[in-house]
């Protein structure tokens, strides 16, 4: 089973074939923090996003805006070779879900949620992609 959702990762990270995604998938990456600037009222992240053999796949982008101390409110967009897919919603440090509102390429009108958990070191993450459709 694990060897099965390794493929199903891979082929999402580096497809094969031209198309979009049909049906249920799921993709999960390593984020990197690439940049960080902050502003008042705003912050921009840039991250590379790597496979589980930390081969670099893509990269994430997210612009957010501060709603208290404690939560901002954010928009992104996660680029892969074929396609970009686009989350957006409230984040917080320790851990968020964010929706995710389409995509373009492999990813064309996806829909479905990303979670992002810490990983033990403090600069990285991982996102977990679930797309329904």
């Amino acid at each position: 089973m694990k060897l099965l959702g390794l493929a199903v990762v891979l082929a999402l990270a580096f497809p094969g074939t031209a198309g979009t995604l049909v049906g249920p998938a799921t993709i999960e990456v390593n984020g990197r923090p690439l940049s960080f600037t902050q502003r008042e009222g705003y912050s921009i992240r840039r991250a590379s996003l790597t496979d589980r053999n930390g081969r670099t796949v893509g990269r994430s982008y997210l612009i957010c805006f501060t709603i208290s101390k404690f939560e901002r409110g954010c928009r992104g967009a996660y680029t892969f070779p074929r396609g970009v897919i686009t989350v957006a919603g409230p984040v917080q440090d320790n851990g968020y879900v964010l929706a995710v509102t389409g995509g373009t390429g492999l990813y064309n009108n996806a829909r479905g949620a990303m979670k992002v958990t810490p990983s033990g070191a403090q600069t990285r993450h991982r996102v977990f992609f679930q797309l329904i459709g």
